[in-house]
């Protein structure tokens, strides 16, 4: 199979319900057993686990696709201790496919020796760069992305999806909640690591990745993504010919507002 059918065979024509990381997920939490019924793809980017130990797993699901195009500064360190643990537990499953760009297959597996899981898993990984290198893509495809979701859209789209509906894309949040946040939290990450679901996690993920607590770029990713995703929606839609697919956003307050926003009770109308 090429990239966009091995996409299509994962979603199989169904609603795609996208699990981002904001602080919002703890009311999906909340209702996830709402919807232990719906036949959906649950898709995911970068670390998964967390989100699937303590929300997934109440269902009895997991995710079928997962987005990281993410790259570190602490490259040996993060791939061998962090990402190919999670990468190998995630590819020994059955039915789900591993979404990556050029670059992480680089650092990841290449550059740390680690050819013998591209060639055993080839059939369950993909890349972005596979995907907009095919002939019908303009070069428009290639430029950068305003974040990392952006390209897990792309990915979306080419196989396929109709209905997508995004959780936890709170984008980055002026007023935090800090009840049960300690002091000493704030003053070693600061507040805006506060807008992300299980903040301790991507606390860690943060000093894996890069030695640091920094405190990233989500305002403005966010803001260059309410302005530029009408385009770039525009241009995926035309290259994998999915004019149809519809976004929304169901997170209760969201600084994104390139999609509909729907609320937990509107989720099964809309599918």
């Amino acid at each position: 199979m090429n990239t966009i059918e091995k996409i299509k065979n994962i979603i199989r024509n169904r609603s795609c319900f996208v699990v981002a990381k904001g602080a919002s997920l703890k009311t999906l939490k909340g209702r996830i057993e709402e919807f232990k019924d719906l036949d959906v793809c649950w898709v995911t980017l970068n670390d998964f686990h967390y989100i699937e130990n303590s929300i997934l797993c109440k269902i009895e699901k997991k995710f079928e696709l997962v987005s990281d195009c993410a790259t570190v500064s602490q490259v040996k360190h993060y791939e061998n201790n962090v990402r190919i643990p999670r990468f190998e537990d995630y590819l020994n499953r059955e039915n789900n496919l591993l979404m990556l760009s050029e670059l992480v297959v680089q650092q990841c597996f290449r550059d740390q020796k680690r050819e013998d899981l591209l060639d055993k898993y080839q059939d369950k990984i993909i890349t972005i760069d596979s995907l907009f290198s095919l002939p019908q893509c303009p070069k428009e495809v290639w430029e950068c992305p305003p974040n990392s979701i952006t390209l897990l859209y792309a990915f979306l789209i080419a196989g396929g999806a109709k209905i997508i509906i995004n959780f936890g894309l709170d984008g980055f949040q002026s007023i935090i909640d800090t009840e049960g946040v300690s002091p000493e939290f704030i003053r070693t990450v600061g507040t805006s690591i506060l807008s992300y679901y299980m903040p301790e996690v991507v606390k860690q993920e943060r000093f894996d990745g890069f030695g640091d607590y920094r405190n990233g770029s989500l305002s403005s990713d966010g803001q260059d993504f309410n302005i530029r995703w009408k385009n770039i929606c525009k241009t995926y839609q035309t290259a994998f010919n999915n004019p149809g697919v519809k976004f929304y956003n169901c997170s209760p307050i969201s600084s994104i507002t390139a999609f509909p926003v729907i609320n937990y009770n509107q989720v099964k109308e809309v599918i």
